[in-house]
């Protein structure tokens, strides 16, 4: 469970971090907005969780 989460962080951060690099590569004439990716980061974070959690029920419905 915690490796699972843990692996959910990695990929929030990489969203995250993915929108600071494009926002500072190609939208460089807006000023930068830091609390921007951290938001990001946060609603990936728990959009991962949930389809996670969703997709385990799913599966134990189908297999019941």
């Amino acid at each position: 469970m915690t490796k699972e989460v843990v692996n959910k962080c990695y990929m929030a951060l990489g969203i995250a971090a993915g929108d600071c690099i494009y926002r500072y590569l190609f939208r460089s004439e807006e000023p930068f907005d830091f609390y921007k990716p951290v938001f990001m980061f946060i609603v990936a974070f728990l959009i991962l969780n949930m389809l996670s959690f969703g997709l385990k029920l799913f599966k134990r419905l189908i297999s019941s």
